[in-house]
């Protein structure tokens, strides 16, 4: 008795959506373009550069960090050729060395990972620039 009740429940359900569905399809103007305004550009074309601001404050945080690490690195190495007492890799055991070793592969890794993302969205956006080039010339044309 409680699973026809659960059926019957479950098709009025369905048949509700199915006609609310409809409705809304019915409303819907059929094939009606939308043209925007000189405004409308000129609002994106302004977003778009506020975007490019980000992306650029965002670069330039980036490169503040691999500046960081890379400067991390280069005193490390240069401490071991100055022949420093207090150098890490002097002064590490074989299980510090190990350790070390394994935190360091990590780091290239996501380095490594990083690069590739960034090769990827520098042509994602050279792509995007040609693109919008393109179109800027043949509307002129």
């Amino acid at each position: 008795m409680k699973k026809y009740y659960i059926g019957f429940l479950i098709l009025v359900i369905s048949t509700i959506s199915s006609l609310e569905q409809e409705q809304e399809l019915i409303l819907l103007p059929k094939n009606k373009k939308k043209y925007v305004s000189q405004e409308q550009c000129i609002d994106l074309k302004i977003n778009s550069i506020m975007l490019v601001n980000e992306i650029n404050r965002s670069i330039n945080a980036l490169r503040q960090t691999s500046d960081i690490i890379q400067k991390d690195d280069l005193d490390m190495l240069s401490d071991y050729a100055d022949g420093e007492k207090s150098c890490f890799f002097k002064k590490a055991d074989k299980v510090g060395l190990t350790n070390y070793y394994e935190k360091e592969m990590k780091k290239n890794q996501v380095l490594e990972r990083s690069i590739r993302k960034i090769k990827k969205i520098e042509q994602d956006l050279h792509s995007l620039h040609r693109e919008m080039q393109k179109i800027q010339h043949d509307l002129l044309m």
